[in-house]
């Protein structure tokens, strides 16, 4: 039979977690085939013995297209790996430490861009579930049915466990996705040329905090910022003016942010540069946020 959905997912120190995310996808039950691609990056825990475990016992485990990676790839050189892996007409993606609460999330997504011919991708709500503390709350409350790439830039839309999306992936990946910081911007970016993006205002999966995950780990200080910002610079050079204006304002915003960081450590050449450049940007101030840390920077240049 035809696979028509491939379900990728990356893993890393997801021991605790897998067999959860593993058991949620093998359960969907669906009209299609489907495959389940795990490329493990060199865990240093047990999860690559959890996943060939699962493989051996589990009745489904002959839809596991496991890939143990040796050496260790970093986390975007392996999720673009398992991308493109893919063989299915349609992508699906759950992170090793999330996992899916709807038994019909696939059925109904395929249902949705079989529907809907001119969407290349279609998402839907999730809990965010705070492993340290217990706590659970809603993702987001979404107020239409279709999106644009460009709304991708304003505000976290997508929990990455609910992405489910038709393989346009280029044969070669852009570097802004396999060595950049946000790759979901970067994915669903690529994935806007070919089309809008759906909403389902369901909650279908879980995305968990942990202190394994990357948005705990990895989104903070200087060098975050600047390898973003190089992030968004190959972004315009690949799609040249298409999203130039979200584009500078994202920049701008990631400046302020470096400048204040300077600041703070009392680097003051530095953060004047840092300023200048957001200012070349020429970033809204409408924007909250940025008037929010351009006053708080100047406050704080202002009492050197």
């Amino acid at each position: 039979m035809t696979i028509a959905v491939s379900v990728v997912m990356i893993t890393y120190n997801h021991e605790e977690f897998v067999e959860e995310a593993i058991e949620s996808i093998l359960s969907q039950e669906c009209t299609f085939d489907f495959e389940l691609v795990i490329s493990d990056d060199k865990s240093p825990d047990g999860t690559k013995d959890k996943i060939e475990q699962i493989i051996q016992n589990h009745p489904k485990g002959n839809k596991i297209r496991f890939i143990p990676q040796d050496p260790n790839l970093g986390m975007m050189k392996n999720f673009g790996f398992a991308l493109q892996q893919a063989k299915g007409e349609y992508i699906a993606i759950c992170e090793g430490d999330d996992y899916w609460t709807d038994r019909t999330k696939l059925q109904k997504q395929f249902d949705i861009l079989e529907s809907n011919q001119n969407c290349v991708l279609s998402f839907h709500n999730a809990t965010v579930y705070n492993q340290n503390t217990k706590e659970s709350k809603a993702f987001n409350s979404y107020s239409k049915e279709f999106y644009t790439s460009d709304e991708m830039f304003d505000t976290w839309l997508i929990p990455t466990a609910s992405s489910f999306f038709r393989n346009v992936i280029p044969t070669e990946l852009p570097d802004f996705l396999i060595e950049g910081t946000h790759g979901d911007l970067a994915l669903f970016l690529l994935l806007g040329e070919s089309g809008s993006f759906h909403c389902t205002n369901e909650v279908m999966s879980v995305y968990r905090i942990n202190d394994q995950g990357v948005t705990q780990s990895g989104f903070k200080g200087i060098a975050h910022n600047l390898k973003h910002i190089k992030q968004l610079e190959d972004m315009e050079l690949y799609f040249g003016e298409k999203h130039s204006n979200a584009l500078n304002d994202r920049v701008a915003l990631y400046n302020i942010s470096n400048a204040m960081h300077y600041a703070n450590c009392k680097q003051v050449k530095e953060s004047r540069s840092s300023l200048k450049k957001a200012l070349k940007r020429k970033p809204s101030l409408r924007n909250k946020k940025a008037s929010f840390i351009l006053r708080l920077f100047l406050k704080n240049i202002l009492n050197k």
